[in-house]
């Protein structure tokens, strides 16, 4: 009768968990973000009139491009890889990359500071929201570790780089299976 009780509760307890480490991931890859248009306004308005122009501009971009981010981050790490949204927000945002491509970055500390928290945000939210990238990325550099120490006489790890080997194949396998054939 107590394992009646127990076997849901534990199963209700591992699902909660699962759905609170999502909220949390969630929350912390748009908290960088938010933090930093909340510093890029901090910054435009402690300057007010002794902004340059294309230092202005610089910011100014930057929380264009902040303010979409958050606006459509909801929609868009569920769909990272349906390549119908994809397109559909290219042809939306599409003069926003040739805005992106007049983006002069002045010589400026703070403007440089926001422009580097920005790129470390995108790359922390890829990684947050691209599965098994970390550990495929991990296991290559396990292998090219083991690889040069096999190389440099080591030979038990000869035989830990072929199973090092073997696994990347297999998550690759395992990967392609489960994505479907990339030919039509």
């Amino acid at each position: 009768m107590f394992y009646l009780l127990i076997l849901p509760s534990l199963a209700l307890s591992v699902w909660m968990i699962s759905k609170l480490l999502g909220i949390r991931k969630h929350d912390k890859v748009l908290y960088a973000f938010c933090q930093i248009r909340r510093d890029a306004i901090t910054l435009i308005d402690k300057r007010e009139l002794s902004f340059e122009r294309v230092g202005y501009h610089s910011v100014r971009n930057l929380l264009n491009s902040l303010n979409i981010m958050i606006h459509n981050y909801e929609g868009c790490k569920v769909h990272v890889f349906n390549v119908r949204r994809l397109f559909a927000l290219l042809k939306d945002y599409k003069h926003l990359s040739r805005q992106a491509e007049k983006i002069i970055i002045p010589e400026d500390a703070e403007i440089v500071d926001l422009h580097q928290r920005f790129r470390r945000a995108m790359i922390g939210a890829f990684f947050a929201y691209t599965p098994f990238i970390r550990s495929e990325i991990t296991a290559w550099v396990f292998f090219q570790l083991f690889t040069f120490l096999a190389k440099t006489g080591a030979s038990s790890m000869r035989m830990a780089a072929e199973n090092l080997h073997w696994l990347i194949e297999e998550m690759k396998d395992s990967h392609n299976h489960k994505n479907g054939p990339l030919t039509a």
